[in-house]
């Protein structure tokens, strides 16, 4: 039987994509690490190299404490952090499904130490309209600008 975690931090953070509520990751406190962090895990996937997260899910986790982005891959026992603080810098935003999100390779990622976290149940539906479709990294110009086509 899974214990269930009852810290109020502790919460799956989802999204409504594609008609549908999707969970994006876990704000959880991961062990050994010992911070609160935004939780990733991958299951029965091998080949993933660059992962995303929504802007307002990231604006969220940082709200709430969390200082990391961890990525962990199951069946492999392997895991990656990234600084929150380094998300903007390190990825680029793009539409995904019709909402933007930052994707960053895991290049920049670290490898640490496996982390585990618990089994949370709570949810918390993030609204990711209310941040506008693109709103620009900290630092950056909010100016529009054309991208070049690449042929």
């Amino acid at each position: 039987m899974r214990r269930t975690n009852d810290n109020p931090k502790h919460v799956t953070l989802q999204v409504q994509k594609r008609h549908r509520l999707v969970t994006i990751g876990k704000l959880v406190r991961a062990r050994p690490l010992r911070e609160l962090v935004l939780a990733m895990p991958y299951r029965n996937r091998r080949t993933v190299t660059t992962v995303s997260i929504p802007p307002a899910v990231l604006r969220y986790a940082q709200a709430h404490g969390a200082k990391f982005w961890i990525v962990r891959f199951d069946e492999a026992g392997i895991c990656y952090s990234l600084p929150l603080a380094d998300v903007t810098r390190a990825g680029w935003l793009k539409p995904s499904d019709g909402m933007p999100e930052y994707f960053v390779s895991l290049e920049n990622f670290e490898r640490i130490p496996y982390q585990d976290w618990p089994f949370v149940e709570r949810s918390v539906l993030i609204d990711t309209a209310a941040h506008g479709p693109c709103d620009p990294p900290e630092g950056s110009s909010s100016e529009p600008r054309q991208l070049g086509w690449a042929l």
